[in-house]
C-alpha cells in the first residue's frame, strides 16, 4: 500500500518545480498584478455587457398602436441600431415623469446616445490595453531572472548544490557585468507603460462619455447620500438614462410620411452605470499607487546610495560583514546590473541572498579570485 502511494504522489511530491517567468515577481510587484488584475476585471465586464445584448435584454421600446404593423421586436431592432434620444432641458417635474422626456417640437433640442452600442467592444479593448505593459515586461525579461532561479527556487536537500548554484550566478555576473542595459531599459518602459496606459484610459473614458467621466463616482456618492435626491440630477441619468425617446417615420397608406414617436426603456444603462461607477472606484485608486510606484523606482534609478542601501537591507541582519562586502561591490555596478540583483534579492528568501552575496564578486575579479590571491 505505501509503494502505492508514492507511486501516486510521486508527480507531486518528488518532480522538480519549474519557474517560469509568471512567477518571477517584477520590480514594482503588487502594481504590475493589479494592473493585470484590472484588465481581467474589465474582460469579465464585456462578457457581461455582451451576453446581456445577446439574450435581447438591452432595449424595450413601447410600440405605437397596432394597426401600423409594427413589432415589437423590430421596433428595438430599429431604434436601438438609430440611436435613441432624450431631451436636455426636460427636467423632473410634473410634467415630465421621467429626466429628458417630454414633449418636443422642431426646434427643441435633442441629445442623441449612441454609446452604449459601443461599450462592449470599448471594455474589451481596455482590458487588452491593460495586458500590454505585461506583454511588453513578459517579451522584454527573456527568462534571464527565470533561468538563474531555476534551482535556488527548488528545495535543494544538498548544501553542495546550493554552493553550485550560487557559484554558477556569480560566473554569470562576471560575465556579463555591464551587458544589461538594454534589458534594463525595456523593463523600465515596460514598467512605465502602466502609468501611460491607465491614464489614457481615465482621459478616453472621459471624453467617450462627455467629460463626465472624472467627476462621475464623486457625483453619485454626493447625489446618494443626498437627503433632497429629488431637487438633484441624477448622475446615473444624465450619462446613463434609462428612459428615451425613439422617432420612426413611416409611410402610411396613402403615401405619405407618418412619425412614431416611441418611449424606450434602456435595461442595458442599469448595467452600464454600475460597471463605469465600479470601474472608477479601481482605476482612481490604482492610478495614485501606480503613481506612488513610479516615484520610487525614480528615486530607485537616480540616486545610486538610496538603491544600494535598499538593496543590501535584503542580506540577514545577523551578517554585517556580508552586508558591508555586498556595499563595496554595489559602488561598482550601474543601475542595470543593480537591477538583476534586485529581482533575485526579491524572489529568494534572505538567507539565500545573504549566501550570494558572500559569493559574488565585484567586475573584474574574475571566476575564481580567492584561489588566484592565493
Amino acid at each position: 500500500m505505501a509503494g502505492i502511494l508514492d507511486f501516486l504522489s510521486a508527480g507531486y511530491f518528488h518532480g522538480s518545480v519549474n519557474v517560469d517567468e509568471d512567477s518571477i515577481r517584477w520590480q514594482n510587484g503588487l502594481v504590475s498584478k493589479l494592473h493585470k488584475a484590472t484588465g481581467t476585471i474589465l474582460g469579465l465586464f464585456t462578457c457581461t455587457v455582451f451576453a446581456k445584448e445577446v439574450l435581447g435584454d438591452h432595449i424595450h421600446c413601447i410600440s405605437p398602436r397596432e394597426e401600423t404593423g409594427i413589432s415589437r421586436e423590430a421596433l428595438n431592432s430599429y431604434c436601438y441600431i438609430s440611436t435613441t434620444f432624450t431631451l436636455p432641458e426636460a427636467s423632473r417635474s410634473e410634467y415630465q415623469p421621467h429626466p429628458g422626456i417630454g414633449p418636443y417640437g422642431d426646434n427643441t433640442p435633442t441629445k442623441y446616445h449612441s454609446y452604449y452600442q459601443w461599450v462592449p467592444y470599448l471594455l474589451f479593448l481596455q482590458a487588452i490595453s491593460f495586458y500590454l505593459p505585461y506583454t511588453m515586461f513578459k517579451f522584454s525579461q527573456d527568462g534571464r531572472i527565470s533561468k538563474l532561479l531555476q534551482d535556488l527556487q527548488n528545495v535543494i536537500p544538498f548544501n553542495e548544490n546550493r554552493e553550485d548554484k550560487l557559484g554558477d550566478i556569480h560566473l554569470y555576473l562576471q560575465d556579463f557585468y555591464g551587458s544589461h542595459s538594454w534589458w534594463a531599459r525595456k523593463l523600465l518602459m515596460s514598467d512605465f507603460m502602466n502609468l501611460i496606459n491607465i491614464i489614457l484610459n481615465i482621459f478616453f473614458m472621459d471624453w467617450y462619455l462627455g467629460s463626465i467621466f472624472i467627476n462621475y463616482a464623486p457625483k453619485v456618492i454626493s447625489y446618494q447620500s443626498s437627503d433632497v435626491m429629488e431637487a438633484v440630477e441624477d448622475p446615473f441619468d444624465k450619462i446613463f438614462p434609462k428612459m428615451t425617446k425613439c422617432t420612426l417615420e413611416m409611410f402610411g397608406p396613402s403615401g405619405t410620411i407618418q412619425t412614431h414617436d416611441s418611449l424606450c426603456v434602456m435595461p442595458i444603462n442599469v448595467l452600464n452605470e454600475k460597471l463605469y461607477f465600479i470601474i472608477w472606484l479601481l482605476l482612481l485608486p490604482l492610478l495614485i499607487l501606480t503613481i506612488v510606484d513610479q516615484i520610487f523606482w525614480f528615486f530607485m534609478l537616480a540616486s545610486k546610495k538610496v538603491r544600494n542601501y535598499f538593496l543590501v537591507k535584503f542580506v540577514s541582519e545577523g551578517k554585517p560583514n556580508s552586508r558591508q562586502r555586498l556595499q563595496r561591490i554595489l559602488e561598482d555596478l550601474p543601475f542595470s546590473d543593480w537591477l538583476v540583483l534586485y529581482l533575485i534579492a526579491r524572489n529568494i528568501d534572505s538567507a539565500l541572498f545573504t549566501s550570494l552575496a558572500e559569493k559574488i564578486d565585484k567586475p573584474g575579479a574574475g571566476y575564481y579570485p580567492e584561489e588566484e590571491d592565493e
